[in-house]
């Protein structure tokens, strides 16, 4: 199709300094048609547009995909969130793609929890998204239905390695929320074997240390696994940059001080979980890309490209080129602030990083050609997002 044909019919037009575009980086216009993207380039051939977002000296990267993000959570102690205002959180962050987990509440099956999950994002997520099907009984019927619901398109399987006779089952995974470098020598020793093995980790394990602990409200950051010291962070950045991590996610599940204090005296039994879900994002490209820890390219291949590629969603995700989904986020690179809950949009009433200084944000998020988030703020147009069904990964990262 040559420039003439979508003269006058492009939708957005984003006037970008950088567009990160996996291992490149190029200054460019990026038009958009119908919720695809149809011509990267000089917008000044294309003739008008019906909408202008101006991204001068902003960065303009795929939006980022979160496939390690828990929303509406049961349980004893259930999540805050829904999937409208968890969503929305989300997409403050710059993600326009959530893929969740599909646990299974007392006496459901497989398929009567993806049944449930469905049900309740649908007509209400303002992201796309999709799920992981959970197993946590080795029963011939547990089995069939999560090898139906794979090949129905939901391919990643949610499989523990703990909590023995309890959720746990026997088989091999991907690494999920490393906390540790030293896994390094065993991911060598995979490698010598011939097995393909993904290393996921988390913003708060590159952030926090086990000084947080030490707090009068110290039961704020209790997650699993848990934050480790700080020397076992900076173990953990090298493998970052060295490019053994894979992804880095969320793992956000948005529950309160107050849901965290009814145990605070008994670890084992505090709900594990921190609400990350807004702020993934901005804090690696803070800590990372601002601070020349890794290249912003290296940032669109943990955040985008390598979720997409991993989840069976690329190209149609992660990537910004045409023929792909207008799928978004634009980041003003020089924004400086304080990070503080009571500017955040996640339904808790604490943020793990309070206080943190923070440079860069999120100024735009569009999903599917859908301007979501404009300026910073959030325009609910009725856009909804859809339900993806996955393909087979790509696992060539």
């Amino acid at each position: 199709m040559g420039i003439e044909a979508v003269t006058g019919e492009i939708l957005l037009l984003f006037m970008g300094q950088e567009c990160a575009e996996l291992h490149a980086a190029m200054a460019c216009d990026i038009g958009v048609r119908n919720g695809k993207i149809v011509e990267l380039g000089d917008s000044s051939l294309w003739g008008d547009a019906k909408k202008v977002v101006d991204a001068s000296g902003k960065y303009v990267i795929p939006g980022m995909l979160d496939s390690h993000i828990h929303i509406a959570s049961p349980g004893p102690f259930p999540s805050l969130d829904n999937y409208h205002n968890g969503t929305v959180a989300a997409t403050y962050g710059g993600t326009t793609c959530v893929i969740d987990f599909t646990f299974l509440c007392e006496g459901e099956t497989p398929r009567m929890a993806m049944n449930r999950k469905l049900k309740e994002a649908k007509g209400n997520s303002v992201l796309d998204y999709t799920f992981h099907p959970c197993i946590t009984s080795a029963d011939e019927q547990s089995f069939q239905e999560i090898g139906e619901m794979m090949d129905e398109g939901f391919p990643a399987v949610k499989v523990f390695t703990v909590y023995r006779n309890s959720l746990m089952l026997e088989a091999a995974v991907e690494f999920a929320h490393v906390t540790t470098g030293e896994i390094e020598p065993l991911l060598k020793q995979a490698g010598q074997n011939g097995v393909k093995v993904y290393v996921e980790t988390c913003p708060h394990y590159l952030t926090l240390s086990d000084e947080e602990y030490e707090r009068e409200d110290g039961c704020k950051y209790v997650c699993n696994p848990p934050v480790r010291s700080k020397k076992e962070r900076e173990t953990l950045w090298k493998l970052v940059e060295n490019g053994k991590v894979s992804v880095i996610n969320s793992d956000h599940t948005d529950f309160s001080y107050a849901q965290k204090l009814v145990y605070k005296d008994d670890y084992s039994r505090i709900p594990g979980g921190l609400p990350t879900a807004e702020t993934r994002g901005m804090v690696l490209f803070s800590e990372g890309v601002v601070k020349k820890r890794i290249s912003m390219e290296r940032f669109v291949e943990v955040m985008s490209a390598n979720v997409a590629k991993l989840m069976g969603l690329y190209p149609k995700k992660g990537v910004i080129r045409p023929g792909g989904d207008a799928d978004i986020a634009v980041i003003d690179p020089n924004r400086k602030y304080r990070n503080s809950q009571k500017d955040m949009h996640m339904q808790t009433d604490y943020s793990p990083y309070e206080g943190m200084e923070l440079t860069g944000a999120v100024t735009d998020t569009i999903v599917r050609g859908n301007l979501i988030i404009e300026n910073g703020v959030y325009r609910d147009t009725g856009f909804r997002g859809e339900l993806l069904k996955c393909k087979k990964p790509v696992l060539d990262i």
